[in-house]
């Protein structure tokens, strides 16, 4: 039997669980789709007409109606429509929870830049305070800098409002992050989880369609492992087995670990391009009615000795 997945890069990570099941491999094969954000409205339509009426299983990420140009073609349900009668359908909202790294985002005000496509906050604050990048170095060091109530805080927010999104899914990770939190670093990057949470994704799939096996605690899940920076000390204290990479820990950059110089360095480049005052308007944007990045930049300007913007 077919089965397709559809979602963004969390979408082929979970073939890649699913694959680990030899049970499911020998009842079901996968008809590939690419990427949400990638696929053309010429391959989702061949998809419908050629390989859809026999897909029996349909694995999606949640997806607003009319998400993407406003095109039906793009959405969840018009797939479904296609595939074949009585065929199984699962469910995950985006797997996203920022509590380890709440300094780490998306920029608002400006296009996303090279190096990578986040943004550190602390960075971008001591950049605006016209600070030299080696003075963040404690935060990668001390776990006192930041009281551990933020960092509870940050848990408690970001599971909340991943079990609000995810609550008419049928595959869901907030009950396993809300369990194991401490355990280990369930999260590579906030929009990238580890093994852990995508093994328990898949093994609520493989359990709905009867063919639940333990999957290997190890092994490929799709995301790179090297791929998660340096958490910050206080987070990472809270953590049973901390990871201690510290500053010198390596960070990444597309697909190589890079040391610390060269990754600051290549963001110094781009902040500098983009202007202090510009470093302050996203700064007060990211801390408009964000609680937790307002108290961490406000601990972070306090020890720095620098203001926030606004």
């Amino acid at each position: 039997m077919l089965y397709s997945v559809y979602g963004n890069c969390q979408a082929d990570a979970l073939s890649v669980l699913l694959h680990q099941s030899p049970k499911f491999c020998r009842r079901y094969q996968l008809a590939r789709l690419p990427a949400c954000f990638l696929i053309t409205e010429d391959q989702a339509r061949d998809w419908a007409a050629t390989r859809a009426p026999e897909v029996r299983l349909l694995i999606t990420q949640k997806l607003r109606k009319g998400w993407r140009e406003g095109k039906e073609v793009f959405d969840t349900d018009w797939l479904a429509t296609h595939c074949a009668p009585n065929a199984r359908r699962f469910q995950w909202s985006d797997m996203h929870y920022a509590a380890y790294e709440p300094h780490m985002t998306y920029p608002v005000t400006f296009y996303r830049l090279p190096p990578t496509d986040y943004v550190n906050l602390l960075h971008l604050l001591s950049f605006a305070g016209g600070l030299d990048w080696p003075r963040l170095a404690p935060f990668y060091t001390d776990p006192t800098l930041f009281p551990q109530a933020l960092v509870q805080a940050a848990h408690a927010r970001d599971l909340a409002e991943l079990a609000r999104r995810e609550a008419d899914c049928n595959v869901q990770i907030a009950p396993f992050i809300s369990d194991h939190w401490r355990s280990e670093r369930l999260f590579l990057t906030f929009n990238h989880p580890g093994r852990a949470v995508m093994r328990h994704a898949a093994h609520q799939i493989l359990t709905g369609v009867n063919v639940a096996r333990p999957l290997p605690e190890t092994g490929p899940h799709g995301f790179d492992t090297a791929s998660g920076l340096p958490l910050l000390a206080a987070f990472d204290a809270a953590l049973a087995t901390p990871e201690r990479r510290g500053f010198d820990g390596g960070f990444y950059i597309g697909d190589r670990t890079v040391d610390t110089a060269s990754y600051f360095g290549q963001w110094e480049a781009s902040l500098t391009q983009l202007g202090r005052e510009a470093a302050q308007a996203e700064l007060a944007a990211q801390m408009r009615n964000d609680p937790i990045k307002r108290e961490l930049l406000t601990h972070a300007a306090r020890h720095l000795g620098v203001d926030l913007p606004g």
